[in-house]
């Protein structure tokens, strides 16, 4: 869990480099402990990091990714983060309509 937060920590401070390497780092860890919770919570930290670098189509795939590992966990809550962040990428490339009704079903499970 550490490196998690140290991933995220380092995103904040805009040091994507170090912040891929942690959250790499990080997602062997949960997946060699099968920690699935722990995998989607990287996945979407890694989506959010290929946003900020400008990798759309890296930052939905991650996304997505999570969102089907938290689907299958029943995770409302996180769910709804990665709805969320999808709906931000999403309206980032222009479809505010999709970005519209992802914000809308986040907000229901919320």
């Amino acid at each position: 869990m550490a490196l998690l937060y140290l991933g995220r920590a380092a995103h904040i401070r805009g040091d994507h480099v170090r912040s891929n390497t942690l959250l790499e780092e990080s997602l062997m860890v949960f997946k060699d402990s099968g920690d699935s919770r722990g995998v989607a919570e990287v996945l979407l930290e890694l989506g959010r990091v290929a946003r900020a670098q400008g990798d759309d189509t890296r930052a939905l795939a991650l996304c997505r990714d999570s969102l089907i590992l938290c689907q299958k966990l029943d995770n409302k809550s996180q769910i709804a983060f990665c709805l969320t962040t999808l709906a931000g990428i999403i309206q980032a490339v222009g479809d505010a309509v999709r970005a519209t009704r992802l914000f809308g079903a986040a907000e229901r499970l919320l």
